[in-house]
């Protein structure tokens, strides 16, 4: 297959004026072109093999030299998308750690600084939801066929639900998170959407050719170790639920751990005795005996 002049050209000039097209990449990403616009004839057909889900036209040797020819002058694309996620992926790190931490805001250059950290948070928020959206808009039910769209919806929809409730629930203009109230469920909905954002950030890495390979390898081999993967997790989820059913009421059956007592004694005599708070029973629920297994493995 010989292509022919302005087989993967697009000869249809921008409209607009440069300023206002700018602000609009600034405010929307940018957009699929409809198919009835679009003048790439090698466009056409990339959307045919996909309806088609024709693997064999990918392995076609003229089809990969044309890809690859393309690539070069898509990459400012992806490494902006990927920048602009690497600026969400720090400001969202940002605010989960200060809640977590209870970070205090202290003067006038603190407060700006964290105030603009949460408004490019949800900046960068609405734009990759754009695009997002801009996906589904041109892919329509083929965008939820890719678990590569649900890694991405996961890593903007966990992140933005926590973000708003710790600052719209423990975040103050004169204090922070000084005063927040840490739990276990809260600290643990925070560690998988780092997770996620993490794995987001993996696939992310794929634009530079040589993490790519990495990428696949390792793809490949969680490919092959899935099964076990899934017998580890039940194993863990097994443990957490038999320490539940076994002290998740230790103080029905005699396995409560008594508090701390001390004794305050003048010579030999004791003056008074001070006890301290009951333990907290860390397998009281199913959830938290789950996660503190996942825990004490980590730690081992």
């Amino acid at each position: 297959m010989v292509p022919f002049i302005d087989f993967s050209t697009n000869n249809k000039r921008a409209k607009g004026h440069i300023h206002m097209n700018y602000l609009k990449s600034v405010l929307l990403p940018n957009k699929y072109l409809p198919h009835n616009e679009c003048c790439m004839p090698f466009i056409s057909l990339l959307e045919r093999a996909e309806e088609n889900q024709d693997v064999l036209f990918y392995l076609n040797p003229s089809t990969e030299a044309i890809i690859n020819f393309l690539w070069y002058p898509s990459r400012p694309h992806w490494h902006h998308q990927f920048y602009i996620f690497i600026i969400y992926f720090l400001s969202y790190s940002i605010i989960s750690w200060m809640y977590i931490a209870h970070i205090q805001i202290a003067g006038d250059f603190e407060f700006i600084l964290v105030f603009v950290i949460i408004i490019l948070f949800f900046y960068l928020t609405y734009y990759q939801f754009m695009t997002e959206f801009s996906q589904v808009h041109y892919n329509g039910w083929r965008y939820l066929k890719d678990r590569v769209n649900w890694v991405d919806l996961f890593s903007l929809i966990l992140p933005l639900i926590i973000s708003v409730y710790v600052l719209l629930n423990y975040f103050s203009t004169e204090y922070g998170f000084k005063y927040a109230e840490s739990n276990l469920y809260l600290a643990f909905i925070i560690f998988i959407s780092i997770i996620g954002i993490w794995y987001e950030f993996v696939l992310s890495i794929r634009v530079f050719p040589e993490f790519a390979r990495y990428v696949d390898i390792i793809y490949k081999i969680v490919v092959e170790i899935r099964l076990f993967l899934l017998f580890f997790a039940l194993t863990v989820i097994a443990m957490g639920h038999a320490l539940f059913i076994f002290i998740g009421y230790a103080a029905y059956n005699g396995l409560s751990e008594s508090p701390t007592t001390y004794e305050v004694m003048n010579g030999s005599t004791v003056v008074y005795n001070m006890t301290g708070e009951a333990p907290e029973n860390q397998f009281s629920n199913l959830f938290s005996a789950i996660v503190s297994r996942i825990i004490g493995i980590q730690l081992h």
